[in-house]
C-alpha cells in the first residue's frame, strides 16, 4: 500500500541514497508524531537501499530506552557491549567512540545506510557519539537516516537534530494527513469511498495514519462494514478491538500516575484545564507537571493556550469508555460539570455496557431510545453557539465533544465538527481548525449554513497561515463567483479575505472598498455570529494609515453591538485595536491601559491572537519609555503566543521605534514581530544587530512590502538603521518600496509622509523631511521627522534652524512621554551648546528603592543586567561621568557600596528576573 502524502519525504530519501551511492556522506532527519509513519518510512527506505545494493545497518532503543549506553549503535553494528573496567568516564566515551568508529569503517567498504529509529528514547551518550561519528566519518560514503517523535518537543534528541540541521543535514516532518489524503487512504484500503458517518469517525484520528489504518483494518476484520449505494457504510459507528489495542499499548506504557491522569481527565472531553485535573486527582500543579510532561512525551496530550487537550479524539474516546459509568459520574459531579457535559451532551446509557467492551458510542439516534433529559441536536447547536458568542469557549468545546460522542445523524456530526473548527480558530489552533473545516466540507449535501461556516473558517485559516497550496485569494474569488450557492456568512468572509490580501499587495483603496462591502453585507444578517470580523478588519486597516477617527467610529459600532448582544468573544480584539489607536495618537498611558485590558480579556477568553497585538503595543510603549527589559519581555511573550497560535510569520507587531502601533486584527499575522524584534535589538546592541534580523532588505520581497503596508512609518527607521550599519543598498531598497506604495496610493497622507521621510533620510533632503513633518497626523512620527530634519540642517551648517527643529521634536516627545527619544534629542542639543532644564520634583522617601528617581531606577536595572557605565551612557544619552554620579546617589540611598550589592538587591527584591534580559528571536 502506498504512503499517502509522503512524496516530498520519499524524494529526500532517494536523494540521500543517490548521495551515498555517489561516494559521499549525507544525513536525513525525520520528525513526526507517534503513528505518523516514521517507522514505515524508515522501513521502506531500508528496503529501497537493499534493492540498490546499499548496505543497511538498523537499530532502535525500544520504548524502555537503551539498557546500555549506545545500545542501538552496538545493535546496528552487531557488536557485543564490553563494559569499561572503572576509570575516567571521558576515557570510557573515547573507547566507545573508537570501537564504534572502527566497526562502521569495517562495514563501510561500499555505500552504507545507517537507519536509527525513535532517537527520542536514546540515552545521552548515544546522541553524543552520533554527533561525533558524523564528524570522524564525514569522508566515508555513509548515509544517516534518523528519526524522532515530535511529541517530545524538547530534549537532547531535538537538540541533536537542530544541530545536525544547522550543519547541513536535510530534515522533514511527517505532518498529519489532509482530509483529501484521508479519503484517498480509506478508499484504497476499503476498495470504495467511505460514506459520511465512517468518514466522520475517521476524522477523530486527526489525520494520524496509524490510527486510521488500524481503525479500518479492525472494522473490516470484525465485519462491521457494509456496501452502500455510494460507498462503504458503517451501520453503527464502532471502534474495533484492533484500534483499542493500539490505544491501550500507548496508555499502558505510561507510569501509574500518568495513566491515572489520562483516564481521569478523558471523561471531561477533549480539552481540560490543569485546575480541573488537580481537583480530580487531589494533587498540586507541581506534582501534576511531571505526569503531564510524560503524557505529552508519549504523544497523548498536548498543550494549548486554554490548558491541555488530547491529540486525537479517538484516543480520548477509547480511554474515556474504559472508565466505569459510576466512576465517570462521580468525577463529573466532583467538578460540578455533569449537567453541561453529561446530561446535555451524552446519553447516560452510553456507559451502561461493561467497561471491557467499547460500546457503540457512535450509533445513530434510531439505534437506541432517546434520552429525554438531553436537548435535541438543534438545541445543542444553539447552546454551543451561545457559548461561543458569550466567550465560554472551553464550555463550548466540551459540549461539542460530548455531542460528537452522542452520534446524531451524519449531518449533525458535520455541524458539530464545523462548530469545533470555529472554536479552534478563535482559540488560535489555526491548523487544527483548517483540518476540521476541510473535513466538514468533504461531506456531501451539507446544509447551507454549515457549509458557509466551514467555508468562512477555511478562508480565515488559509489567510492567517499564508497557505501556498490553495491560496486564500483564489478561494475567496471562487466563493464570490459562486453567487447564490453561498450565503452571507461565506460571502462576507470572502470579502474580508480579499480586503486583507489587497492590502498586503499594496492596493489600499481596493482593500478598503472590499472591507466596506463586507461591513454592509454583514449588517444585513443579524444572526451572523462572525459579523464583527468585517468591522475589526476595517478598523485595523484604517489604523495602518493613521485614519484614526474613522477607525474609532467603526470600533465604537463594534463594541456597542458586542455589548448589546453580550457577544464577548471578540472584546479582546476590540480592546487590542483600541490600544493601537491610543498609541498612534501618542497617549501612552491610555494605550497601556487598553492593552492590559485586552491581555486580561484574552487570557480569560482563551483567545491568544489579540494577546499578541496587546503585547506588541506594550513593547512599543516600553521602547519609547526607555524600558528595554520590559520591551524584551513583551516581545518574547509575542513569540510565545505566536507559537501557541500557530500563525504564519509570528504575531502582529507594533511600530516600535519606527511606527505608530501594534499589529494585526482578526486576520493578520505578519512579519511585524520580526520588525519589532529588530527594533529592540537595535536599541540593545546597535544597528548591525538589527540588520541581521532584516537580512533580505536589499532584495525586493513580499516581507518588506508586508512590513510597510502594515506600518508605513517603519520605513524611516529601517532607512536610518541601514545607513548606520553602512548598508546603503538596503536603505535604497526600503525607499524604493515605500515610494512605490505611495505612488500607487496617492490619497493616503500617512503613506506620502512616510515616503518623504524615508527619501529625506537617504538623501539628506531637508525639504523632504520638512514635508514629512507637515503631512503626518502621527504625533510621534512628526517628532521623528522633525528630529531628522534638525540633524540634516545641522549637517549643512544651519545651526539656528537645526536647534529650532530639534526643540519642536523635543516638545512633542516630552508631551507624549517618549522618554528615550527625549534623552537622545537633549544630547544632540547639548552638543550644540543648547541646554534645557528638565528636572522634575516629587515627594520621595530619603532612602530605599522608592527614594530613587526614574533615571536612577533605570540605571540600576541596566546595572543589574550587567551593563557597563559606558554602555549605559550610550543607551540613556548621557555622559559616563553622569552615570557614575547617579550611581553614587543610588549607593547612598540604598545603603550599599558596590555594583555586586546593587545587583543582588535588585534581584532579591524581585525588581527584575534573575536571568539577563534578552531579545526574543535575536
Amino acid at each position: 500500500m502506498r504512503m499517502w502524502e509522503r512524496d516530498r519525504e520519499w524524494h529526500c530519501v532517494e536523494t540521500l541514497l543517490r548521495t551515498v551511492e555517489g561516494g559521499a556522506a549525507g544525513t536525513l532527519l525525520v520528525d513526526g508524531e507517534p503513528g505518523a509513519g516514521r517507522t514505515r518510512l524508515l522501513t521502506e527506505a531500508a528496503r529501497a537501499a537493499g534493492e540498490r545494493r546499499v548496505s543497511v545497518l538498523q537499530g532502535g532503543p525500544g520504548e524502555l530506552g537503551e539498557l546500555i549506553p549506545c545500545g542501538m549503535l552496538y545493535q546496528a553494528l552487531d557488536l557485543r557491549f564490553e563494559p569499561a573496567a572503572g576509570g575516567d568516564p571521558g576515557d570510557s566515551r573515547a573507547r566507545t567512540l573508537e570501537r564504534l568508529r572502527s566497526g562502521l569503517e569495517e562495514r563501510a567498504t561500499g555505500p552504507v545506510l545507517v537507519v536509527l529509529d525513535d532517537l527520542h528514547w536514546a540515552d545521552p551518550m548515544t546522541l553524543m557519539v552520533l554527533r561525533a561519528l558524523h564528524h570522524v566519518l564525514a569522508s566515508r560514503s555513509i548515509g544517516w537516516l534518523l528519526s524522532r517523535s515530535t511529541a517530545v518537543e524538547q530534549g537532547q534528541a531535538a537538540f541533536l537534530f537542530d544541530l545536525l540541521e544547522r550543519e547541513g543535514a536535510a530534515r522533514v516532518e511527517l505532518a498529519p494527513l489532509s482530509p483529501e489524503a484521508v479519503v484517498g487512504l480509506m478508499t484504497e484500503t476499503l476498495g470504495a469511498p467511505p460514506e459520511p458517518a465512517l468518514l466522520a469517525l475517521a476524522g477523530g484520528a486527526g489525520g494520524n495514519p496509524l490510527l486510521i489504518s488500524e481503525l479500518l483494518a479492525g472494522l473490516r476484520d470484525e465485519g462491521r462494514l457494509a456496501a452502500g449505494a455510494d460507498g462503504i457504510v458503517l451501520p453503527h459507528a464502532y471502534v474495533p478491538h484492533r484500534l483499542r489495542m493500539v490505544v491501550r499499548h500507548w496508555i499502558d506504557a505510561l507510569s501509574t500516575g500518568a495513566r491515572n491522569l489520562v483516564e481521569t481527565v478523558a471523561v471531561l472531553g477533549r480539552s481540560f484545564s490543569p485546575e480541573q485535573a488537580t481537583s480530580l486527582l487531589g494533587t498540586t500543579p507541581a506534582a501534576l507537571l511531571p505526569l503531564v510532561e510524560e503524557c505529552m512525551a508519549a504523544g497523548i496530550l498536548a498543550a494549548t493556550p486554554q490548558g491541555l487537550t488530547f491529540r486525537h479524539e479517538l484516543v480520548r474516546l477509547v480511554v474515556a469508555t474504559r472508565v466505569p459509568q459510576p466512576v465517570r459520574h462521580a468525577l463529573l459531579d466532583q467538578l460540578g460539570v455533569r449537567t453541561n457535559v453529561e446530561t446535555a451532551s451524552r446519553p447516560p446509557e452510553v456507559y451502561a455496557e461493561p467497561a471491557s467492551r467499547l460500546p457503540d458510542v457512535y450509533a445513530g439516534a434510531t439505534s437506541r431510545s432517546p434520552d429525554l433529559s438531553a436537548p435535541g441536536s438543534g438545541d445543542l447547536v444553539a447552546l454551543i453557539d451561545a457559548a461561543i458568542a458569550g466567550g465560554r469557549l472551553q464550555e463550548a468545546e466540551r459540549l461539542v465533544n460530548g455531542g460528537l460522542a452522542d452520534r446524531d445523524p451524519a449531518g449533525n456530526v458535520a455541524e458539530l465538527r464545523c462548530l469545533l473548527s470555529d472554536i479552534m480558530y478563535l482559540t488560535g489552533r489555526i491548523e487544527e481548525a483548517l483540518r476540521q473545516a476541510e473535513t466538514v466540507l468533504a461531506v456531501p449535501d451539507l446544509p447551507g449554513h454549515v457549509r458557509d461556516r466551514a467555508v468562512l473558517i477555511r478562508l480565515y485559516a488559509l489567510t492567517r497561515l499564508r497557505a501556498s497550496g490553495t491560496p486564500a485569494r483564489e478561494y475567496a474569488c471562487e466563493v464570490l463567483e459562486g453567487g447564490a450557492r453561498y450565503g452571507p456568512a461565506a460571502q462576507v468572509a470572502a470579502l474580508v479575505v480579499l480586503a486583507v490580501t489587497e492590502w498586503e499587495e499594496g492596493r489600499f483603496t481596493e482593500a478598503l472598498a472590499y472591507a466596506e462591502d463586507a461591513r454592509q453585507l454583514a449588517g444585513t444578517e443579524e444572526s451572523y455570529v462572525h459579523r464583527y470580523d468585517s468591522l475589526l478588519v476595517s478598523a485595523e486597516l484604517l489604523m495602518n494609515v493613521h485614519r484614526l477617527d474613522e477607525a474609532r467610529a467603526i470600533l465604537r459600532e463594534a463594541r456597542a453591538d458586542m455589548s448589546a448582544d453580550n457577544h464577548l468573544t471578540w472584546t479582546a480584539d476590540a480592546s487590542a485595536l483600541e490600544a493601537r489607536a491610543e498609541l498612534a495618537a501618542g497617549r501612552f498611558a491610555d494605550a497601556v491601559t487598553e492593552a492590559e485590558k485586552a491581555l486580561d480579556l484574552a487570557t480569560a477568553l482563551g483567545t491568544p491572537l489579540p494577546a499578541m497585538v496587546a503585547n506588541a503595543v506594550l513593547a512599543t510603549v516600553a521602547l519609547r519609555r526607555g524600558d528595554l527589559r520590559a520591551a524584551s519581555r513583551y516581545v518574547a511573550d509575542i513569540a510565545d503566543f505566536a507559537d501557541v497560535a500557530d500563525v504564519a510569520g509570528g504575531a502582529g507587531g507594533a511600530g516600535g521605534a519606527g511606527g505608530a502601533g501594534g499589529g494585526g486584527g482578526p486576520l493578520t499575522g505578519h512579519p511585524r514581530h520580526t520588525l519589532l524584534t529588530a527594533q529592540v535589538a537595535e536599541v540593545r546592541d546597535g544597528p548591525l544587530s538589527a540588520m541581521t534580523l532584516l537580512t533580505d532588505l536589499p532584495v525586493p520581497c513580499a516581507r518588506l512590502r508586508s512590513m510597510l503596508t502594515m506600518d508605513p512609518t517603519a520605513s524611516a527607521w529601517m532607512v536610518r538603521v541601514a545607513l548606520a550599519a553602512d548598508d546603503r543598498p538596503a536603505a535604497e531598497a526600503v525607499v524604493a518600496a515605500v515610494e512605490a506604495l505611495s505612488a500607487a496610493n496617492p490619497g493616503f497622507a500617512a503613506l506620502v509622509a512616510s515616503a518623504a521621510h524615508a527619501r529625506g533620510l537617504l538623501d539628506g533632503d531637508c525639504d523632504a523631511l520638512g514635508r514629512a513633518a507637515e503631512r503626518t497626523d502621527d504625533a510621534w512620527a512628526r517628532a521623528s521627522a522633525m528630529e531628522d530634519l534638525g540633524t540634516a540642517l545641522l549637517a549643512t551648517g544651519r545651526h539656528e534652524e537645526a536647534a529650532g527643529s530639534l526643540d519642536r521634536a523635543l516638545a512633542i516627545y516630552q508631551d507624549i512621554g517618549s522618554v528615550r527619544d527625549l534623552a537622545r534629542v537633549r544630547q544632540r542639543l547639548r552638543g550644540m551648546g543648547v541646554r534645557h532644564r528638565h528636572w522634575s520634583y516629587a515627594e520621595r522617601p530619603v532612602s530605599g528603592w522608592d527614594s530613587l528617581t526614574e533615571t536612577e531606577r533605570n540605571i540600576s536595572l541596566l546595572v543589574a543586567d550587567g551593563w557597563t557605565n559606558r554602555r549605559i551612557a550610550e543607551q540613556t544619552f548621557i555622559s559616563v561621568h553622569t552615570v557614575a554620579f547617579h550611581l553614587r546617589h543610588v549607593y547612598r540611598k540604598l545603603q550599599i557600596n558596590s555594583r555586586i550589592e546593587l545587583v543582588r538587591l535588585v534581584v532579591s527584591q524581585g525588581r527584575v528576573e534573575s536571568g539577563p534580559s534578552g531579545v526574543a528571536g535575536a
